[in-house]
């Protein structure tokens, strides 16, 4: 059973409205690190925006639509980058482009979200997204208006324990675990190890962006 609240008046919500249009129901949405922090009412301009699709043909609409918006243009230089922070004019730029995900950087309220348009986990419902999530503590998202969460990922937010899900992706375990440890979550003596092993036999991606 899917847990649901309304998404708090915040900077998120708000930030939210301003792009494209997300859905619950038919998506994209926005999962993980910033809906969880909608949920808990904590500083989300720190997390990924993370945007997850339907299908190929939804993430190209969205992202033509995304781009448009925010006045996409190149990498700014040092010296320009400086005005993002406070020239009305400022637009947003593709920061990172990998076979996973567009990374973008959006100027708003004098910082720079960093949004990824992910092109993998194509999925047909919030339930499905969450099936191939590393961490249940992972398993929120939002539209701008409804936060919604597993009961394990409650669940992890009240023990504290970082319990995994059925991902087969562990390239990146390693750097998600201490990532986690950082934000409170325990990780149990077996997923340290596992972990370690990653790290030992140099199985492992260090990418801090998707």
């Amino acid at each position: 059973m899917m847990h649901s609240k309304l998404l708090a008046s915040s900077d998120l919500g708000k930030f939210l409205a301003g792009l494209p249009p997300l859905s619950l129901g038919s998506g994209p949405v926005v999962a993980g690190g910033a809906a969880r922090r909608a949920w808990c009412n904590q500083h989300w301009m720190a997390a990924d925006v993370d945007v997850f699709f339907r299908d190929e043909q939804q993430r190209r609409r969205w992202q033509a639509q995304f781009e448009k918006i925010i006045g996409v243009r190149d990498r700014p230089s040092l010296d320009d980058f400086e005005n993002m922070f406070t020239s009305k004019e400022s637009s947003g730029y593709l920061s990172i482009s990998t076979p996973n995900a567009d990374t973008y950087h959006v100027p708003y309220l004098g910082h720079v979200i960093k949004v990824q348009l992910i092109n993998t986990r194509f999925s047909n419902s919030v339930s499905e997204l969450w099936n191939d999530f590393d961490f249940d503590v992972s398993c929120f998202a939002t539209d701008g208006h409804t936060v919604v969460a597993s009961p394990e990922a409650l669940e992890s937010l009240t023990t504290r324990k970082l319990t995994p899900r059925n991902s087969t992706v562990k390239k990146n375990l390693t750097l998600r675990v201490l990532k986690y440890q950082i934000y409170g979550f325990e990780a149990s003596d077996e997923l340290l190890l596992e972990a370690a092993d990653l790290l030992v036999n140099g199985e492992f991606d260090w990418q801090t962006n998707y």
